[in-house]
């Protein structure tokens, strides 16, 4: 790559620091938005939730170790690196990630091996850990302060501490519908200075990070707090947030259904008061049908199979 082309595109690691409208559009002379900007805490949740599958963070980095030294041979450019990561490189995130890796290259494959690509191991690492401790204090407000001192301990004892708060600033100008706005954007040197800058900025913001009970991603709710779905899109087309909205209507259903047959088998008992044994009767009944509620939530069984199990009124004679 030619000297004053690289210097156009490496060191730089641009990321948001602002949230960004969904309806904003930037003034394209101010700032090249058409390769994407993302928001400092999505790059911190991504970089997370890549920890997580190993597979596809050992690929990444194997793709960035080939282009590395075939760089270093004259025989690749920056539009090859896009080209081989897009396949396991979610699109929001691919301009991120090759930014990250020119300016890796550039301003220290001198210094370094190719082969010694540290920092985005060591970044997505962090952020897991991070996100591990972010995410399991916020479900009890008051709670959970031990773990924000290891947050600000651990950031506090890194070498790149001050790039995280020294970090070349550049506004984005554009507009929202009619209305002239701008957005804050700052940039970074290396990976583990956007998660260290994103780590304190979510402790600061007070925001929430929880764990996908589908998936098992790391994820910030969008709307309410209390979410525990997040909105990635499935292989099927279908998001985590829908097939936990579905889990939850069938949850819905069978609990109702146990209830209302709960509610019948409880009149019946009444009715039949006059029988000594009665609520021993129903006490079995009833610790038979809390097991099939228990196998029909969980898939064991069907809805039809639980509600004709516990449906049926022999349980009164037994014994006779």
């Amino acid at each position: 790559m030619e000297k004053d082309k690289r210097e156009n595109t490496a060191g730089y690691l641009a990321v948001c620091i602002d949230d960004i409208p969904n309806d904003f559009r930037p003034l394209m002379t101010s700032f090249d938005f058409e390769d994407g900007l993302i928001n400092h805490k999505d790059a911190f949740i991504w970089l997370a939730n890549l920890f997580g599958d190993k597979k596809r963070c050992d690929t990444t980095i194997d793709i960035i170790k080939k282009w590395a030294n075939e760089v270093k041979t004259g025989s690749d450019d920056f539009l090859s690196l896009k080209e081989a990561l897009a396949p396991v490189v979610n699109s929001t995130f691919l301009h991120f990630l090759s930014s990250y890796t020119l300016a890796w290259y550039y301003n220290f494959a001198e210094q370094r091996n190719a082969d010694d690509n540290s920092d985005l191991a060591g970044a997505c690492c962090m952020a897991a850990r991070f996100a591990d401790l972010l995410c399991d204090p916020t479900n009890e407000c008051e709670s959970g302060l031990e773990n924000r001192d290891v947050i600000i301990c651990t950031v506090s004892s890194m070498d790149d501490v001050g790039l995280a708060f020294n970090a070349a600033y550049r506004p984005l100008f554009g507009y929202c519908g009619d209305k002239f706005t701008y957005l804050n954007v700052v940039t970074f040197r290396d990976l583990m200075s956007v998660v260290n800058f994103a780590a304190l900025s979510i402790l600061k913001d007070g925001v929430i990070v929880r764990k996908c009970r589908n998936c098992g991603d790391y994820f910030i709710p969008s709307s309410r707090s209390d979410e525990i779905y997040c909105d990635k899109q499935l292989p099927n087309g279908r998001t985590c947030k829908t097939v936990g909205y579905d889990e939850r209507v069938k949850q819905d259903q069978v609990l109702s259904e146990y209830r209302k047959i709960y509610k019948t088998q409880n009149a019946r008992k009444q009715r039949n008061k006059q029988r000594p044994d009665i609520d021993i009767k129903f006490k079995r009944w009833a610790v038979f049908a809390k097991s099939m509620l228990i196998k029909c939530q969980s898939g064991e069984i069907g809805l039809d199979d639980m509600v004709s199990a516990i449906s049926l009124d022999d349980w009164i004679r037994k014994g006779d």
